[in-house]
């Protein structure tokens, strides 16, 4: 994957992929973990995409 730094909301660096991801960190509770690691190995997914889908479910967002 290929990565470019731009400037974040702080003005600090980011990273962003090719694709126009953009790199976030969240804080997991460890069962929070154990679960999304569950779902991902369940859905044969990274656990990237399983969050991606959680928040688009919960926001109401379209596929894009």
């Amino acid at each position: 994957m290929v990565t470019k730094p731009s400037a974040g909301p702080r003005g600090g660096k980011t990273t962003v992929t090719k694709g126009g991801l953009i790199r976030v960190v969240i804080y997991l509770s460890p069962e929070e973990r154990k679960a999304l690691k569950q779902a991902a190995l369940d859905r044969e997914m990274p656990a990237s995409e399983v969050v991606r889908e959680a928040l688009r479910t919960f926001l109401d967002i379209e596929d894009g």
